[in-house]
């Protein structure tokens, strides 16, 4: 029996559990690579003001944005950990385990996304006037942002990193030789701007995406309505696995 063909989508340096999973045969095309970013002077003011504890808290949107600012901070002050701050807020557990790593205590939404953060308590006390610093990448969804910006709150973010699609995007995917495929083939897609990546490139017969999130599942579906979308809720291996082994039970 052929093994089901998975096409790991994460970036280069990420989704090495997913590379290993060896009930599958998994494909490597990365839709999205991570390009560091060196912060600005104002950037640098708003972290030293985070150490001050000048901010009723800071929200951390993603992995990246976690790791690359615990190395700079590593950098600035060697106990950087023990000074005064606001409550932190990580997107997912991910995140937060570079914090926690630390000995940081972090808050969890129980929804990974920005519908999830808002509806914490610590972000729905915030008013006007108080002060918010996020760690992010360029780009991402701003509905955190807008809906506090709109009640008053002062939002700062620091811009760790961006997202680019790779230059030999292109080339990767014909590599692969898809196109006299029969067999289904499951596609992860973590973000919409990697959904659109996957987008510009020749579209397959007989693709089922795996879709991180409701929010990201309800946009493919409404995108592809003659593709299968499964949602996963997690890029742990197990979870992939859940949902292929769900779609293969109802093929056959």
């Amino acid at each position: 029996m052929n093994l089901p063909i998975l096409i790991n989508t994460r970036p280069q340096h990420r989704g090495d559990a997913i590379r290993q999973m060896a009930d599958m045969q998994v494909l490597d095309l990365p839709l999205l690579e991570i390009i560091s970013l060196s912060i600005t002077q104002d950037e640098q003011e708003m972290m030293k003001s985070w150490l001050a504890g000048d901010y009723a808290a800071l929200v951390i949107t993603s992995v990246e944005a976690a790791r690359r600012a615990v190395a700079w901070l590593d950098k600035q002050a060697a106990h950087w950990q023990t000074t005064h701050q606001s409550p932190i807020i990580a997107v997912g557990a991910a995140t937060a385990k570079v914090l926690t790593a630390r000995g940081l205590s972090v808050i969890l939404p129980q929804t990974a996304n920005n519908e999830g953060m808002l509806a914490l308590p610590q972000i729905d006390a915030l008013t006007a006037g108080d002060r918010l610093l996020i760690w992010r990448g360029v780009g991402g969804r701003r509905l955190l942002h807008d809906t506090l910006v709109a009640r008053g709150v002062q939002i700062d973010a620091v811009c760790w990193y961006e997202r680019r699609v790779p230059k030999d995007l292109p080339q990767a995917f014909a590599q692969l030789q898809l196109n006299d495929n029969k067999q289904p083939i499951y596609v992860i897609i973590s973000s919409q701007m990697a959904f659109e990546s996957w987008c510009s490139l020749p579209q397959l017969n007989c693709v089922h995406y795996l879709a991180l999130g409701e929010r990201l599942s309800g946009l493919i579906k409404a995108a592809k309505p003659a593709s299968a979308v499964s949602q996963i809720d997690t890029l742990n291996p197990d979870d992939i696995r859940r949902a292929i082994g769900h779609a293969l039970t109802v093929i056959h």
